[in-house]
């Protein structure tokens, strides 16, 4: 099992910092983190999210979210762009590491360590109101004996941390999946501010994996997620997501600037 002493390397893709590791190998580091939690409750709980394009473009344009990013104990690499960076830039990331196979492994997990009677609980808090509870009960039908330890759809304002950090700290969960909108303040601003308060060992940031899980939103078909145009197929799907989707082309142009550089250093380093 990965200690937290053999982290991965963490590549700097525009300012973001980005670790390359495999999807078993994420997995093994939460495990780790949320045993070292069961054993010492007063740690600190570990923030995860899984980056793309848009994360760094807006890590880029706002200090506060720039802020927030850092705090993070893991970023996998999600989006396809920051694949094909690695590759340009000749730092390969090992593997995609997506919010919904992350999710997936974490439920497979679970539903392992309930056998040996090994508790590895999740939460799953955020996207729409009784989205999270069918969410919850599509894993317990893909993943017989997955430890829910509750669903609340609670809301990412301030003004409700409150109320929604009391739901989750009741049910004392080891995971938090966190669905409030991927890359974006409200999902992984609530993680920055409340973390600590809900006693979970880690909180991860999924987006709309619980969409995924349930239909509402169906996944790019699996040529076009070989061919990385995820992003085509949402915008297909999800016209209004346009302006968020403007990042990509600056991002692209921003890589693809800075592929001498990278290949000088190679080149110099060799």
């Amino acid at each position: 099992m990965m200690l937290e002493t053999n982290l991965p390397p963490r590549y700097d893709i525009l300012g973001l910092g980005v670790d390359n590791l495999t999807l078993t190998e994420t997995v093994d580091l939460i495990q780790a983190w949320v045993e070292a939690h069961q054993h010492n409750p007063t740690e600190s709980g570990k923030m995860v999210i899984t980056a793309n394009p848009e994360y760094v473009m807006a890590a880029r344009r706002d200090p506060t979210f720039r802020q927030i990013v850092a705090h993070a104990a893991l970023r996998t690499a999600d989006g396809a762009g920051l694949i094909a960076c690695g590759r340009l830039w000749g730092l390969p990331f090992k593997r995609r590491v997506t919010g919904v196979a992350l999710t997936h492994a974490l439920a497979q997990l679970s539903a392992a360590l309930t056998i040996q009677n090994k508790s590895f609980t999740l939460f799953l808090l955020g996207a729409g109101p009784g989205v999270a509870q069918e969410a919850a009960a599509q894993l317990q039908n893909l993943y017989p004996g997955v430890q829910i330890a509750g669903t609340f759809a609670g809301e990412a304002s301030p003004d409700s941390d409150a109320h929604t950090t009391a739901q989750v700290r009741a049910t004392q969960p080891d995971i938090v999946l966190v669905a409030y909108g991927m890359g974006s303040l409200k999902q992984d601003g609530w993680m920055f501010r409340n973390l600590d308060d809900t006693g979970a060992a880690v909180a991860i940031g999924v987006g709309g994996v619980f969409d995924y899980l349930t239909g509402r939103v169906s996944l790019a078909p699996p040529l076009l997620q070989n061919l990385g145009l995820e992003w085509a197929y949402r915008l297909y799907r999800e016209p209004w997501r346009w302006r968020r989707m403007l990042a990509l082309p600056l991002f692209a142009a921003l890589v693809l600037a800075r592929i001498p550089a990278h290949r000088f250093k190679h080149l110099k380093n060799s």
